[in-house]
């Protein structure tokens, strides 16, 4: 492997000053016991050393064993690089390159603790964010009192695969001033060696040092020997710290206490509580679960940091959430799950209602054709007239007046022409070609005007944010603007979208509806909240509902997901069981299960407190279902008497007018 050199503090092999070997001194016999390891488990990883003390024989010894089989090394003194409370910019270029390039997969960090400066060695880890990197294989040798501080220091909190050999009885070896080389004392026994592992959840859940093979160094490293351990198959009782914020159907919950700090709380029967009961039952752990401090699901705030339950999760105050929507920016700091349901807005409003019936004598044609046939009535009008008048002129037979023309266009046009039609042949074409228009627009008005007195005619429906947004006069409403839903509208490039986001209002859910239902106004929410809450709240035993909820779906991001603290161990096993559900259809079944539940204990409550109460109520539908034989009432021709007492106004006036004339004149 080629390594790039850093300073004074990298050395490469080739210019290492190796001690000679001495025939049975620990040593000696350490380095080819450590080299053993990694040629028979480590090969082909990118190795890096690093040591607390710059003239280490044993250090020394394991270098020039693992000089045989590569071609640099990194040295990494750590007393002196990494004495400083603050990392030197020496220090930051070292580590920059200290675990190669992208392309290497393994990596295994050799660590000498014989001088017993465990100290030195946590801060060389912290500094090099070991917890970053939870695949990283670390070998430790030393001394039998370092083990426990070592391997269950919180600088390897994430690491999976971790070994320390412990050197037993190190203090019957002296240090002789001119060689600094330790020397078996006079009629001493060999040395044994001791392997703990890091254990993850050994000790009831807890990080444990685990003693996996005790040997006689002399003797070397016994063949067929496993060090490195796939992570077990369950928790073995380890107590998860779960963060969360109620939100139903995904995640219900309620507080221990409202009093101020208080953080604690109690799931209820939710999709997410059915998920973590199994997951813990097949895993074997449990977990205390909380709501962040500030309640607030998470938003980037100043210096990259977040708030609520994502900022929980990326200061590590929590080991994981449960449900959260997956965004870029919240996936910078934490580690999400695979996506197990989606997340998707919709818009709620009142059912289209009926449009109004004095309006049905008009709603057979638009309103362009209605403009078109006004006008031509009246333009046939006048070419009648003038072509009488010029006839009149030319023949000198008879002519129409102005007033006469007009009403024998309306006339024709209403199947009720004047009895004394035009006797010569150029009116009568012109008579005939109306009559045939007239036959036409009359027969289309006629079939249209029975559809729309029999059907009721309604508003349009909103299924869309184009619809909502088109709504003159229209309000719409959200509850807080915060998480996923804030940063969906305000990254949106879609200009109704962008309009609907600055348009936005905040109410309660509750608040919401009541405006829904007078109408002019439309809630957006989560979809299944949203489907639950009409189900429960706004439907009448017989099943209907005055709410319309929208067609189009909107999609939050990816969906939504269990969010982990970054590299968290555990992740994985949490989410290959997530995967199981999935593949076995429960958590599809269980969000529909989790809805029906709990509009069924809604609706079975609301019947016992509302028992004895007469709850049969006239609604006063004026609409029949498809296929009833509709017998015609007032309501379906009140626009018929509207325009006869309009007809008796305007001939009030028109009397009132004359005999004003007449009087003045």
């Amino acid at each position: 492997m080629k390594h790039s050199s850093f300073a004074s503090l990298v050395y490469l092999l080739v210019g290492v000053a190796w001690e000679v070997p001495v025939e049975g001194r620990p040593d000696e016999q350490l380095g080819m016991m450590v080299s053993q390891v990694v040629r028979e488990h480590l090969l082909g990883c990118h190795l890096m050393l690093a040591t607390t003390t710059k003239h280490s024989p044993v250090y020394s010894q394991i270098i020039r064993h693992l000089a045989a089989e590569m071609e640099t090394a990194v040295v990494v003194e750590t007393t002196v690089m990494f004495s400083q409370d603050q990392p030197t910019h020496e220090e930051r270029h070292l580590l920059q390159g200290l675990w190669g390039d992208a392309t290497l997969s393994c990596h295994v960090l050799i660590l000498d603790n014989t001088a017993r400066e465990s100290h030195s060695i946590v801060r060389f880890l912290e500094r090099c964010r070991l917890w970053l990197r939870p695949e990283t294989r670390v070998v430790v040798v030393g001394v039998k009192s370092g083990v426990e501080t070592l391997l269950l220091h919180h600088a390897l909190r994430n690491t999976n695969h971790a070994l320390y050999l412990a050197l037993l009885n190190l203090s019957r070896y002296v240090v002789t001033p001119d060689t600094n080389i330790r020397k078996r004392r006079p009629d001493e026994g060999s040395e044994s060696v001791e392997v703990y592992r890091r254990c993850m959840y050994c000790n009831n859940g807890k990080e444990d040092a685990q003693l996996l093979y005790l040997w006689d160094l002399t003797i070397g490293v016994p063949s067929g020997l496993h060090f490195f351990y796939d992570q077990p198959e369950n928790f073995m009782g380890r107590q998860f710290r779960i963060v969360t914020k109620s939100y139903f159907p995904y995640i219900s919950t309620e507080r221990e206490s409202e009093e101020p700090g208080s953080t604690r709380v109690f799931l209820e029967d939710s999709l997410d509580s059915r998920m973590i009961h199994a997951m813990a039952s097949y895993l074997n752990f449990t977990y205390d679960i909380r709501e962040p401090l500030d309640r607030q699901w998470g938003l980037p705030a100043e210096g990259g940091n977040f708030t609520g339950l994502v900022g929980d999760l990326q200061y590590e105050k929590a080991d994981f959430s449960l449900d959260l929507t997956v965004t870029t920016e919240r996936a910078s700091v934490v580690h999400f799950c695979r996506v197990y349901i989606d997340e998707s807005v919709i818009i709620l409003s009142l059912k289209p209602q009926p449009l109004p019936e004095y309006l049905s004598l008009i709603r057979p044609f638009v309103g362009e054709l209605w403009l078109i046939l006004l006008v031509g009535i009246f333009m046939w009008g006048v070419t009648l007239w003038l072509l009488q008048k010029v006839w009149s002129w030319a023949s000198g037979g008879r002519s129409f007046t102005l007033t006469s023309a007009l009403f024998y266009s309306w006339g024709v046009i209403l199947e009720d022409p004047p009895a004394d039609p035009p006797n010569n042949i150029t009116a009568q074409v012109l008579v005939g070609w109306w009559l045939v228009f007239s036959f036409v627009m009359t027969s289309a008005y006629r079939s249209s005007l029975i559809s729309h007195l029999v059907v009721q005619r309604k508003s349009p429906a909103i299924n869309s944010v184009d619809d909502l947004v088109a709504q003159d006069g229209w309000r719409w409403m959200t509850r807080r603007m915060t998480g996923a839903l804030l940063l969906y509208l305000k990254s949106s490039p879609d200009p109704a979208t962008q309009k609907m986001y600055l348009g936005m209002q905040a109410e309660s859910f509750e608040k919401g509806m009541e405006l829904v239902l007078k109408g002019g106004h439309s809630y957006i929410y989560s979809e299944y909240y949203s489907k639950t809450m009409v189900a429960t709240r706004y439907t009448d035993k017989l099943g209907y509902t005055p709410i319309h909820i929208s067609a189009t779906e909107y999609p939050l991001f990816a969906g939504n997901a269990w969010a982990f603290r970054k590299v968290a161990p555990f992740l994985r096993r949490l989410d290959l069981a997530i995967q199981r559900l999935l593949e076995a259809g429960l958590i599809k079944y269980w969000m529909d299960d989790v809805i029906s539940t709990r509009v069924r204990n809604t609706r079975r409550q609301q019947q016992e407190e509302e028992a004895g109460k007469n709850q049969e109520k006239d609604d006063n539908t004026i609409y029949q279902n498809d296929g009833e034989q509709v017998v015609l009432g007032l309501h379906h021709l009140q626009v018929t008497f509207y325009f006869l007492v309009f007809g008796y106004a305007i001939g009030l006036l028109t009397f009132l007018l004359e005999y004003l004339i007449y009087t003045l004149c």
